[in-house]
């Protein structure tokens, strides 16, 4: 169930977009969950935008934490995490099996 949902605007067009689902059984935690924005927007703190309305969100409706888990090789994503005071967790593996594979 998504709890939140914020676009971005320029011009009429939609430029960005947060979403912030509820994290698994917990009413304490938001997910910080997918944030993008178009190429051409990009480098001009939209997402940074975008995230911090998901925190004034958050703390508008009383949840005591939030998380986000990220692609590791998306830097400026993760600057904005971190800049933002999120903390890194131990990481997890994540494996593939293809089954029927010649």
């Amino acid at each position: 169930m998504w709890w939140a949902y914020f676009v971005a605007v320029h011009n009429g067009a939609y430029v960005g977009v947060a979403s912030h689902p509820s994290f698994g059984d917990t009413s304490e935690t938001l997910r910080l969950g997918q944030t993008g924005v178009r190429r051409t927007y990009r480098r001009r703190t939209i997402a940074l935008a975008l995230k911090l309305r998901g925190v004034m969100y958050a703390r508008e409706h009383g949840y005591a934490q939030m998380r986000t888990v990220n692609e590791s090789s998306n830097h400026g994503i993760l600057a904005i995490n971190e800049r933002m005071g999120f903390r890194k967790r131990p990481a997890w593996a994540d494996f593939v099996l293809t089954l029927g594979a010649e």
